[in-house]
């Protein structure tokens, strides 16, 4: 008798008889219908001639049959089968990759305008509402927000952050460098603001407490502050990709004068082009531009700076050689590789570089962190 999985009767096959009064071998030969899960098997019973009834042998029972995949085979706990799979066995959407994170998604920094507050011990970051966009279509709203202080800090001081969506909210977490005061590192960065089930929104941000007694705030840019990995450098020895400056490499600073860098390394993140004097910039979401009538060697989050993050088409830009530039226009963020810098020490403060393919389009000044 043949049974689906939940138990019910299917049906049976044909019966074996013999009037003989020796034993004989029978055999039965039956189709399993549709849906069937197990075959119960029911032994023959002989009766001799004097009425009495004797078990009959029932050897090698046996069922074949290939269980569908589509319909018939339970999820286990540790084995499941995938969704969104095609006809063809493989997968044309990436649905199934948004619990991920940053394979799939990508949210709107520019609408984001994460900023802090700040007192002489304390820095806390907020948010605006914003979107995180996904490859295969759907989109998540973000509301406005903040986040709990990060207290017991020292005043005066430069702290660095990385801010990341966690599939309902932003987070903000603290670098992993001396304490926050140092860049984050790259295990950070990959491991946890790209980790799994995040979407990068910014690294090394920078939030600055006051002096003692102080209150103060910021758009929180000015950290990253880094070319692309494409975006053309000068070097001492000619024009080169932003991924070819390393340790050691001499970059032209605001005032002319070469700068050794001391460090160089390429890190995922939100790049954006930046239109200005004619000239496309690639740059991270935390870039800094100078202000009209800031300086070059102002500290990195200071007044001086613009983020890239609040930066808009028609605002004005100081170059390097002084004059001011228009903003012609700002691409939507996207995902790529940008290089984060960071020159030795300057004795005067000036941390600043120049960037451009041409030395006469040379008029953007970034500090490193």
């Amino acid at each position: 008798m043949y049974y689906d999985g939940a138990g019910n009767y299917l049906g049976e096959s044909p019966t074996a008889t013999t009037t003989s009064s020796s034993w004989v071998q029978k055999t039965v030969q039956g189709t399993a219908p549709a849906n069937t899960a197990y075959l119960l098997f029911y032994p023959c019973v002989r009766y001799d001639s004097a009425g009495g009834s004797h078990l009959a042998c029932v050897a090698q029972p046996h069922l074949v049959r290939l269980a569908s995949l589509d319909n018939e085979v339970a999820d286990g706990t540790t084995y499941v089968r995938p969704g969104y799979v095609n006809a063809d066995h493989t997968y044309h959407v990436s649905t199934h990759l948004r619990g991920q994170g940053s394979i799939a998604g990508m949210g709107d920094c520019i609408s984001a305008a994460i900023t802090y507050a700040s007192t002489s011990s304390s820095i806390t970051w907020s948010w605006s509402a914003f979107n995180v966009y996904f490859a295969d279509g759907g989109t998540i709203a973000v509301t406005a927000s903040s986040q709990a202080a990060f207290t017991g800090l020292t005043a005066s001081t430069t702290y660095y952050f990385g801010a990341y969506f966690n599939g309902s909210t932003i987070v903000v977490v603290m670098s992993d460098v001396s304490s926050g005061k140092g860049g984050e590192s790259i295990q950070q960065q990959m491991q946890v603001l790209q980790g799994d089930g995040h979407i990068l929104l910014s690294a090394n941000m920078m939030g600055i407490t006051t002096a003692s007694g102080g209150q103060g705030g910021g758009g929180g840019g000015g950290g990253g502050t880094c070319p692309a990995d494409d975006q053309p450098m000068e070097t001492s020895t000619g024009i080169v990709p932003a991924c070819e400056v390393v340790s050691g490499t001499l970059l032209k600073g605001a005032d002319g004068r070469w700068k050794r860098v001391d460090r160089a390394y390429s890190v995922m993140g939100q790049l954006a082009w930046v239109h200005i004097g004619g000239e496309a910039y690639h740059v991270d979401m935390d870039h800094g531009w100078l202000r009209p009538g800031g300086s070059p060697a102002s500290p990195a989050g200071s007044g001086d700076w613009i983020s890239q993050r609040v930066l808009r088409a028609g605002d004005r830009v100081q170059g390097a050689d002084g004059s001011l530039y228009t903003v012609e226009g700002i691409s939507r963020p996207h995902p790529g590789k940008y290089r984060e810098i960071a020159l030795e020490r300057q004795p005067d403060g000036d941390q600043s570089f120049q960037m451009g393919s041409t030395v006469a389009h040379n008029i953007t000044t970034i500090i490193p962190n």
